[in-house]
C-alpha cells in the first residue's frame, strides 16, 4: 500500500462513472474519499457540489471517460 505524505492536505473525490474502482485507490493509498454531490442537468451535464473545505488543499478526482463527448462537467 503507497502511503502519501502530508495526507491531511489531500482530497480524493470520485464521480459516478466508476465508484468501486475510486474506492479501490483511496484503500490503497490510504486516503478516505471526500465527500462531493453530483446532480444531472436536464441536457446530460453534471454538477459537482464540493460538500467539505479544500482551502489549501491538493485536490484529486479520479474519473473513468470512456468518450471525450460523452458528459460535459461543470465545476461550482
Amino acid at each position: 500500500m503507497t502511503q502519501i505524505k502530508n495526507a491531511e492536505n489531500v482530497r480524493l473525490f470520485a464521480l459516478n462513472s466508476n465508484r468501486p474502482l475510486a474506492e479501490n485507490i483511496a484503500h490503497r493509498i490510504g486516503l478516505p474519499l471526500s465527500k462531493a454531490s453530483i446532480s444531472h442537468f436536464a441536457d446530460g451535464e453534471i454538477k459537482i457540489t464540493i460538500d467539505e473545505s479544500v482551502r489549501g488543499c491538493e485536490g484529486l478526482c479520479d474519473s473513468v471517460r470512456f468518450s471525450p463527448f460523452q458528459t460535459r462537467s461543470i465545476l461550482t
